[in-house]
């Protein structure tokens, strides 16, 4: 993660992003977003070589909520309630996934 950073620092085009740990929420909560915007397009008929790669996306994702919750407890309590819906979502999601490919 720290090399994405440096990486950013470097091409940042003058944007700003307070420090490492700010970075580091941003992109576990992006990987979130992802996750579901994914998901959701790569669910329709015309994508079905996109499938297989769902549950590695809710995957990423339910591992990023625990990085937060781990990694920026006070934060994460801030937005309990909200991870708790998202991983609620994202179970449930990768049950419709598993059953559908079963």
């Amino acid at each position: 993660m720290r090399n994405y950073f440096d990486a950013y620092l470097r091409y940042r085009n003058g944007e700003q992003i307070g420090d490492y740990n700010a970075f580091r929420l941003g992109y576990f909560n992006s990987t979130i977003h992802r996750a579901l915007s994914l998901c959701s397009s790569w669910s329709s008929p015309g994508r079905e070589d996109m499938a297989s790669k769902r549950e590695l996306l809710i995957r990423n994702a339910l591992n990023s909520i625990e990085r937060i919750k781990e990694e920026s407890p006070e934060y994460y309590l801030r937005y309990r309630e909200n991870y708790h819906n998202l991983t609620s979502a994202l179970l449930d999601f990768r049950s419709l996934i598993v059953e559908h490919e079963n």
